[in-house]
């Protein structure tokens, strides 16, 4: 039995579905990338595709990222392109917190498998202080 076709075109959801459980990850293998986080964690990105009017989702899987809710959010998309970030919360002792903000951009290739890569850091990231430095 051949695979579905890809949709021309998406409409994405604007939330970015968080599933940790592997039971509960919707994975699509034509649409599935992974990637290391800069504290060694994995992420796992997958797109359940729909033909517009209905909205594609993006699945987030972060067994080791924060638990917190919001912490992955779709930045913009264009064509191929997707700019996710992350954020994790370093410093819960100033006043809001103090964030550290990962960003992501994941390449949809129909020629190959797509994949996801980090952008790079604007602040240097100190693992003894577990913050971001100047």
């Amino acid at each position: 039995m051949a695979a579905a076709a890809l949709p021309k075109w998406v409409m994405l959801e604007r939330f970015v579905f968080r599933r940790d459980d592997p039971n509960s990850f919707r994975k699509d293998e034509r649409t599935s990338a992974s990637c290391i986080t800069c504290t060694g964690a994995r992420i796992e990105v997958s797109f359940v595709l729909a033909e517009p009017p209905t909205p594609s989702r993006i699945y987030l899987s972060w067994p080791e990222g924060p638990k917190a809710e919001g912490v992955c959010h779709l930045v913009a998309a264009h064509r191929d392109l997707v700019l996710l970030r992350l954020s994790s919360l370093v410093d819960e002792s100033v006043p809001f917190g103090e964030a550290r903000h990962e960003y992501f951009i994941y390449i949809a290739t129909f020629q190959v498998p797509p994949f996801l890569r980090p952008l790079p850091q604007c602040m240097e990231y100190d693992p003894d202080l577990e913050r971001p430095t100047t």
